[in-house]
């Protein structure tokens, strides 16, 4: 049966022979017999110890190949562990192995022996389980233990048939009803070739089924994440990548494997890879940022981790690498450096000094002009100084009362203007604000002040004022100069009107008929030069004998309008078409004026053999004429006049609101030129518009915006 066996039967033959043919002939010591037989002696144990190295050699040889089998068993243990972390990535999961259960069972199914593994699963004590039945408590296929008949389980087979029987995914029940899932064997108990009952040796693999759970859960987050995931072995091969990094870079996955990540490097901006490899190396995690390009060559920035991943043992077998696309995030960051710059050239351009400090009133920075004036070069020079260190150190007492009020009790000091006298022994005028530095959740944490040079101004608001002054006492003087003068001018007038009637009406027969021609001229002209002067007089008493505003109904003041101008309306036999108007706040005087002198244009410049018809009616709408926005625009209302005259060119807009401007000659149309220049004075008075639509032959539109509501000034 074996080499050895082989062997010793050699060896007894060999012995045999010795001892029977030669020994038994030997008559003498060292005759030819003697040594014959004593040589096969010396072959016999030759051949059992040739039996036993034999032996020793096939026994070393089995050895060896079972240890290699072992080795392979374990190198292909260490490969199953080497891809279990390839897909667990970082957070290897490390699945503890369940404990065996062991049950003993008689031919009635009922327990004979349970180990405390068992107990510890099913949640029973030994003496719940020792003689009672396996079926009710923990055998039965449903919940509700009903509905099944025991000779149908797979255990009750075992039990009859005696044949060994195994299940990979089956349910036993806990005592309190919960449902676990097990892999178990059960094998016939045997005594003496009688099947005496079975035993069964089970494994909860609960746990197995949630990790497997957790870890199909866990490589589809790694499969969905927008994240790229990248790991390579030791010597920085790649062998792994997740769809988000295939999207990103343009490669496929067959494409990258086998690879070294810096296929994808742009050749610039990369960071230093010796001091990446020897942190990696040694265990530790690298953080850092790759300018890359992608497989269609376009560039891209991406922030990564890189990390050892270590088997269970705390051996580095991989490197996993999460990265991140922060190209967004570097435009983002180009285009904020560029905004700040763009931010501190406009600081140092503008004319103000700006500063900035913090809550314990030190500088942390301040533009050219206002460092230029500290003694400084830039602003950053002065961060951490303050105001007794700088030129001003005298008032240093004075500025930080105002910082002090500012950090602890909120206050604004806005547009503050303050004399001081300089070196020269000048005033000079400076206007400063202040206020507070407030963080994103409320809190005070600086100080933000600019101030300017004043000085200028305020010598030019100085001499304004005088001007103002002068000019005002000047337009006094002028108005009561037109008032005296126009008394003055109106006597000479009367006389000159009284006599030249007195003469017509008394000599008129007397004289020629070229003498009353020229008469009449003298007439006429001095009664233009009385309107005239009328005229100028409500030009400019527009201003200085206005009245106060109220609230005046447009629809009353236009009622009194249509009675003053009732015979005239008559006479041109002239429709008037109204809608309702609205209540605004006016100098009600000015406003019958402005509605008279318009109304009474369009009765005169109407189109020869065609009635007049004027249409008015009234909006409220913003300044423009658009949709009111609240907080945004003031309420006007919008007066239209609407005539079919004879109208104008637009050309001409600007020059028919202006005193003394005629469109027509007085031989056409009588008048002065001056009823629509009173009519823009008085709309400008009410801070409101006056403008005008109008086509030769196809009438006009006049349109006065007035506001609803005056404002009040000091």
């Amino acid at each position: 049966n074996s080499s050895f066996e082989y062997w010793i039967v050699l060896s007894l033959i060999v012995g045999f022979l010795s001892q029977v043919l030669f020994m038994p002939l030997s008559f003498k010591l060292f005759d030819f017999q003697f040594d014959a037989a004593h040589l096969l002696k010396t072959v016999s144990y030759i051949c059992v110890h040739a039996g036993l190295l034999t032996s020793f050699f096939y026994l070393f040889r089995d050895s060896e190949r079972k240890k290699i089998q072992i080795l392979a068993e374990i190198k292909e243990r260490e490969l199953a562990e080497k891809n279990m972390a390839k897909y667990r990535g970082r957070n290897e999961l490390i699945l503890d192995s369940a404990v065996e259960g062991i049950i003993g069972l008689d031919m009635k199914g009922k327990h004979t022996f349970v180990n405390p593994s068992a107990l510890q699963i099913l949640g029973y004590t030994e003496d719940e389980m020792i003689g009672k039945e396996s079926f009710p408590m923990w055998r039965h296929p449903h919940q509700d233990g009903k509905n099944h008949r025991q000779q149908d389980s797979l255990i009750h087979h075992s039990t009859i048939e005696g044949v060994s029987i195994s299940s990979k995914n089956d349910v036993f029940w806990h005592k309190d009803g919960t449902p676990i899932l097990v892999q178990y064997s059960i094998s016939p108990l045997r005594q003496e070739q009688n099947i005496i009952g079975s035993i069964i040796i089970f494994q909860d693999v609960t746990k197995f089924h949630h990790s497997e759970a957790e870890l199909q859960k866990f490589s589809s987050v790694i499969e969905q994440s927008p994240t790229m995931i990248q790991i390579t072995d030791l010597d920085g091969i790649i062998e792994y990548v997740n769809p988000a990094f295939t999207k990103i870079t343009g490669y496929t996955s067959e494409e990258i494997m086998g690879k070294n990540p810096r296929i994808l490097s742009s050749g610039e901006n990369q960071p230093d890879f010796e001091d990446l490899w020897q942190k990696i190396t040694n265990g530790e995690t690298w953080e850092g940022e790759f300018h890359n390009k992608t497989k269609d060559g376009v560039f891209f920035w991406e922030s990564a981790i890189i990390s050892p991943l270590k088997n269970s043992r705390g051996v580095s077998t991989h490197y996993v690498a999460i990265k991140t696309d922060i190209t967004e995030q570097k435009a983002m960051q180009d285009r904020l450096w560029h905004s700040e710059n763009l931010i501190k050239m406009i600081l140092n351009q503008i004319p103000q000094r700006i500063f900035w400090k913090d809550k314990n009133y030190n500088y942390l920075g301040a533009n050219k002009l206002f460092a230029s004036d500290a003694g400084f070069s830039s602003g950053e020079d002065l961060i951490g100084h303050n105001d007794f260190e700088m030129p001003w150190k005298d008032i240093a007492n004075q500025y930080r009362e105002d910082d002090r009020a500012i950090i602890e009790d909120g206050l604004t000091k806005l547009n503050f203007e303050e004399p001081f006298i300089d070196d020269q022994g000048n005033e000079q005028w400076v206007r400063s604000s202040k206020q507070p530095l407030i963080d994103q959740d409320g809190n005070i944490f600086g100080i933000l002040g600019n101030f300017e040079d004043i000085t200028e101004r305020k010598n030019a608001e100085q001499s304004l004022k005088d001007y103002a002054s002068a000019l005002e006492k000047s337009n006094k003087e002028l108005e009561d100069f037109a008032n005296i003068a126009s008394h003055d001018l109106q006597e000479p007038l009367r006389k000159v009107i009284t006599f030249g009637d007195r003469l017509k009406n008394k000599h008129s027969d007397e004289l020629s008929e070229k003498a009353q021609d020229y008469l009449k001229r003298m007439n006429d002209a001095a009664t233009r030069m009385r309107i005239l002067i009328n005229d100028l007089l409500d030009f400019s008493r527009v201003a200085s004998r206005a009245n106060e505003f109220e609230e005046v109904d447009l629809n009353e003041i236009l009622k009194e309008v249509l009675r003053n101008l009732e015979i005239k309306i008559e006479e041109e036999n002239a429709q008037i078409k109204t809608k309702e108007l609205h209540i605004i706040q006016a100098d009600p005087s000015q406003i019958y004026r402005l509605f008279q002198n318009i109304i009474g244009n369009a009765l005169k410049y109407c189109k020869k053999g065609v009635n007049p018809e004027i249409k008015i009616h009234s909006k409220i709408a913003n300044r423009e004429g658009g949709k009111i926005k609240k907080n945004l625009h003031e309420t006007y209302c919008h007066v239209y006049i609407k005539d079919n005259g004879i109208g104008f060119d637009e050309k001409y807009l600007d020059k028919i609101f202006s005193p003394f401007q005629r469109l027509h000659g007085r031989n056409e149309y009588e008048g002065t030129g001056m009823g629509l220049a009173i009519c823009s004075k008085i709309v400008t008075r009410h801070n409101g518009l006056l403008s005008a639509k109008s086509k030769p032959g196809k009438g006009s539109i006049f349109i006065i915006s007035l506001p609803v509501q005056q404002i009040k000034k000091d």
